[in-house]
C-alpha cells in the first residue's frame, strides 16, 4: 500500500472496537488496510487525494478528490452509522461509503459480490432515493437499476485504491 501518503487534518484515533461494531450491525469484514488507517487518522483526509473514474459510455477519465474518511465515535460529524442510515436508501445493497469528496459524492466499499469488496464512487446527483420511487419500480427490481447508474468502478480493493492515489 502507498506508504508515501499524509494524512491530514485527523480526528484523533478510533478504537477497533467502535469499527467492529460497525462491522457487526453492517454484516461485513472492512478490509485490514482500511482498519489501520482508521484507527489511526480517524476522519481525516490523504495527501494526495485524486483519484480517477471512467466514463460508463465514453471511457474518458475524470478525476475526483478523495474528501475525508467517515468518521467512527466523533461528536461533532456525523458518525459512521448515521452516514450510512442517511445513505443506505441512495444506494444498492451492500454498498456502504466510507469516504466523501468535496462535491457531496461518496467513496464505497461494493460487498455486492464478495467479501473483499470493490471500491465504487457513488455519484449522488444521478443515485435514486428508494421513498421517491413508486411500488411497482421497487417491487420490480427498477429501483435497483437507478440505483446502479450512480457507480463507477474505482479499484478492486481498497489498498489499489490507496496506491492510485496521486
Amino acid at each position: 500500500m502507498n506508504t508515501a501518503i499524509i494524512w491530514d487534518r485527523s480526528d484523533g484515533t478510533t478504537s477497533r472496537e467502535s469499527i467492529a461494531k460497525v462491522e457487526k450491525k453492517l454484516g461485513v469484514s472492512f478490509p485490514d488496510e482500511y482498519i489501520t488507517i482508521v484507527m489511526n487518522y480517524n476522519g481525516s483526509c490523504p495527501t494526495p487525494c485524486l483519484y480517477k473514474i471512467y466514463g460508463k459510455e465514453t471511457g474518458n477519465a475524470y478525476k475526483k478528490i478523495f474528501g475525508y474518511l467517515i468518521p467512527y465515535g466523533l461528536q461533532d460529524r456525523p458518525n459512521f452509522l448515521e452516514e450510512y442510515t442517511v445513505l443506505k436508501k441512495m444506494l444498492p445493497k451492500n454498498v456502504i461509503p466510507f469516504a466523501d469528496d468535496p462535491g457531496g459524492d461518496y467513496i464505497c466499499f461494493d460487498f455486492r459480490s464478495s467479501d473483499e469488496p470493490k471500491i465504487v464512487y457513488a455519484d449522488m446527483e444521478v443515485a435514486v432515493h428508494v421513498d421517491n420511487c413508486t411500488r411497482k419500480e421497487r417491487l420490480s427490481g427498477e429501483v435497483e437499476k437507478m440505483q446502479e447508474e450512480a457507480l463507477y468502478d474505482v479499484a478492486d480493493s481498497f489498498a489499489e485504491f490507496i496506491d492510485n492515489l496521486f
